[in-house]
């Protein structure tokens, strides 16, 4: 008794299924590395910033001794970066106009407000470190005593580190490949941290309405950016898993 042979779209549906499969799990392997990268990259910019920072306090005290103004942010944004790139060999800071412009959005989608091209021009000083690593700067206190949050690091803050991964690449999304430190007079600190009352990772990093400016502690300590994929999640539930 012959077999009955199958027709070319019998043949043809198992094999277009399976290329289904294997572009979603590409695609999801190609994000996933792609998140990874932002978390190693991140990494290593907090250690070097922290590296710097510790080295030059060592030197010439915390940043209280380092002739900050908030009357002139900008000009202390760059005393600021350059008291780090004096322990961070290869790193060009800007001490007028930088000729790379362009704006990073919120996770929202939106422009933030506070981080327009306007506002980098007049309030961020801005250093370039390697081929993409972007870093703008600004003072909030010269006395260091704005609060942020209830640690003591987080009620000694005098400025703000931007730091950029990929410099003028895309998405340049904060959350994404641009993450918000503080300058404190006790360190380097990332917001979003969970005594971060500015900043919060539950107001400051989900895709709604957020800036994405609460991310940074995160992805350094949950070494992910599954705030991504789900909004269910706390410092008590650190993945979509």
């Amino acid at each position: 008794m012959r077999k009955p042979a199958y027709s070319l779209a019998q043949t043809l549906i198992p094999v277009c299924i399976l290329i289904s499969v294997i572009a979603v799990l590409t695609a999801k392997c190609v994000k996933f590395g792609n998140e990874q990268a932002y978390v190693s990259q991140l990494q290593i910019a907090y250690q070097q910033m922290t590296e710097a920072y510790m080295t030059t306090s060592n030197l010439y005290g915390n940043p209280t001794f380092w002739n900050l103004s908030d009357k002139n942010p900008k000009e202390s944004g760059y005393r600021i970066l350059l008291a780090l790139s004096y322990a961070t060999p290869g790193m060009k800071v800007f001490q007028k106009e930088c000729n790379i412009e362009y704006e990073h959005s919120g996770l929202d989608g939106k422009i933030p407000a506070s981080f327009t091209s306007d506002r980098i021009k007049k309030n961020y000083s801005q250093a370039v470190f390697g081929k993409n690593l972007h870093l703008y700067a600004t003072v909030l206190s010269q006395q260091c005593d704005i609060e942020y949050g209830t640690s003591k690091p987080l009620q000694n803050v005098c400025g703000e580190i931007i730091v950029d991964l990929n410099g003028e690449n895309k998405p340049n999304i904060f959350g994404k490949d641009t993450y918000l430190f503080y300058v404190t007079s006790n360190g380097i600190v990332p917001s979003g941290l969970n005594e971060d009352f500015t900043n919060s990772f539950t107001k400051g990093c989900n895709l709604i309405n957020s800036q994405g400016y609460g991310c940074t502690a995160w992805v350094l300590m949950n070494k992910n950016l599954d705030y991504l994929s789900c909004s269910n999640l706390s410092w008590d539930k650190t993945s979509c898993k």
